[in-house]
């Protein structure tokens, strides 16, 4: 078969083009993996390998859900790293409920550069108040994915604490309860 030496000329032009990958495979993309709200915290796990920040430092804050602009004042910050590896490689940083206080959020990843503009922005979370708990209980969240308060006996924790002997059991839900409880954790 012989080719014109317009199609071999088209073809060689355009054939970096068509060995150009199209999409994400090793996950080199900056990405909110999981975000959750525990007893006390808020916990954002991020996959950021390259968050375009130049020789500027990378931050992470929380705003009102309805925010779009980012120079306005912030509930809470902390600095932000980007991940080593590729894949399933994230790193996490984790805010106090307390100091974002009680309503509708997000969490944007900007630059320390003065224009605040947003490289990565997680999805809109809510922060309820917690119910008073009675004497002799706690209130903590049902699950990471299950957001709903729960009461525990403080003289009951057994079962709730059960696992958090064995590293690295998730013990954010037995660590509240202890504290409510005065117990030592």
């Amino acid at each position: 078969m012989h080719l014109s030496n317009t199609a071999v000329l088209l073809l060689g032009a355009l054939q970096p083009a068509l060995g150009a990958r199209t999409f994400d495979t090793i996950g080199d993309v900056n990405e909110v993996e999981s975000q959750y709200i525990t007893t006390d915290q808020t916990v954002i796990n991020y996959h950021a390998p390259n968050h375009g920040c130049g020789g500027y430092r990378a931050w992470v804050g929380i705003w009102p859900a309805d925010v779009c602009d980012y120079f306005g004042d912030y509930k809470a910050w902390d600095w932000v790293e980007s991940t080593r590896g590729f894949g399933y490689d994230f790193n996490t940083v984790k805010f106090s409920n307390n100091e974002i206080g009680v309503g509708k959020f997000k969490a944007a990843f900007v630059c320390e550069d003065g224009r605040r503009q947003p490289w990565l922005v997680s999805q809109p979370f809510t922060i309820d108040e917690a119910p008073e708990a009675a004497p002799g209980q706690c209130v903590y969240r049902a699950s990471k994915r299950n957001p709903e308060w729960k009461t525990r006996q403080c003289d009951g924790l057994d079962g709730l604490c059960a696992f958090c002997r064995d590293p690295p059991a998730d013990c954010d839900n037995c660590d509240a309860c202890k504290s409510q409880c005065g117990l030592a954790n």
